[in-house]
């Protein structure tokens, strides 16, 4: 111990101190201990997994990144408490960082994962999945996801993109199958803020859609002044209408509560409004006009679509809720777009 003189302690010695980097590490270890912690409900221990990450993040971007350009200036002091270097605090925040990140995903795959299986949660993989269950994630990915998505190739003549702070990307590899050559390009595939990282599977109806669910709950719970109960769930069904299979689901409940003709108006309405919001997926405003007339057969339908601009999205997302319209209207419906 460093003495100014005998029975004084010297208070600047770095014994005394802590690097405050090294400090915050220290902050979110306890915050990793609340999820190892078994007296906590489960999800509460989820929950604090993931708000560990999110401190790392933001560490990351603003202290590690302070040192860094510290490093690259060529600043190589100590600082004034506990006496280490910016290299020295890298190399102390890197053995740190690397094993609580390893407890965090022990915890994870250790102790949390089989607790949910317990509770019939489970993460799984392709493979794990039933004929059924790829069925209906395939048409979920061409409906909810397929249209979002916007692929930046990268070569020599476009350089590699600027990348959103904390946004997930996944570098592709594109190959040409038309082209008899070995020929392969980059690709950068930014995925949509707005996509939820999980899709909840039901064995028996496939997707179980949380926005579905969420409107239909909400409006059949909500009062609505001048509508009876019965006519709030008209609406809540319509709303939130995506398949007939979810529609069965969630008029399980309310059998007795409608006739057949009435839940054939729900179908058909929930259809056309689902194709309503197929027709501006985009929220570019695109679609300017849609007009119905009769076809050559009796059975048959055209909607004339008049846009403005680039309707691949909207023209996309129409053609594959076409078949809702159909099946509901019981007619061979042909969508025409025009600019």
């Amino acid at each position: 111990m460093n003495t100014l003189d005998k029975g004084k302690v010297n208070l600047i010695t770095p014994d005394y101190y802590n690097n405050r980097e090294l400090s915050w590490l220290a902050f979110n270890e306890r915050v990793l201990g609340e999820a190892v912690d078994h007296r906590n409900p489960l999800f509460e221990r989820l929950k604090f997994l993931a708000i560990f990450s999110s401190n790392l993040d933001e560490f990351f971007m603003v202290r590690v990144a302070g040192l860094l350009n510290q490093v690259e200036a060529g600043f190589n002091n100590p600082e004034n408490k506990a006496g280490l270097t910016p290299k020295q605090q890298l190399q102390e925040i890197a053995m740190k960082t690397h094993e609580l990140v390893e407890r965090q995903t022990k915890t994870l795959k250790s102790l949390l994962l089989p607790q949910l299986m317990d509770e019939n949660i489970e993460f799984l993989k392709m493979e794990d999945l039933s004929d059924n269950e790829v069925e209906h994630l395939e048409e979920y990915f061409e409906e909810q996801i397929f249209p979002l998505l916007t692929p930046m190739a990268v070569d020599a003549y476009r350089p590699f993109p600027m990348l959103l702070n904390k946004s997930l990307n996944l570098a592709i590899v594109l190959e040409d199958k038309k082209k008899n050559k070995e020929e392969t390009k980059m690709a950068i595939l930014q995925v949509p803020a707005v996509l939820d990282r999980f899709v909840s599977l039901n064995s028996h109806s496939g997707i179980l859609d949380s926005s579905s669910q969420h409107t239909f709950y909400l409006l059949a719970n909500t009062s609505i002044n001048g509508l009876r109960h019965k006519d709030r769930l008209k609406l809540a069904l319509i709303a939130s209408f995506k398949s007939n299979g979810l529609l069965k689901q969630y008029v399980a409940r309310y059998e007795n509560w409608f006739s057949r003709e009435e839940l054939q108006e729900i179908r058909v309405a929930g259809a056309i409004a689902k194709m309503a919001s197929a027709l501006d997926v985009s929220k570019r405003g695109i679609v300017k006009s849609v007009s119905i007339k009769s076809g050559k057969d009796r059975n048959e339908l055209i909607l004339e679509v008049v846009c403005a601009g680039n309707l691949f999205a909207e023209k996309y997302q129409a053609e594959k809720q076409l078949r809702h319209l159909e099946k509901a209207m019981k007619k061979n419906i042909k969508i025409v777009f025009t600019n």
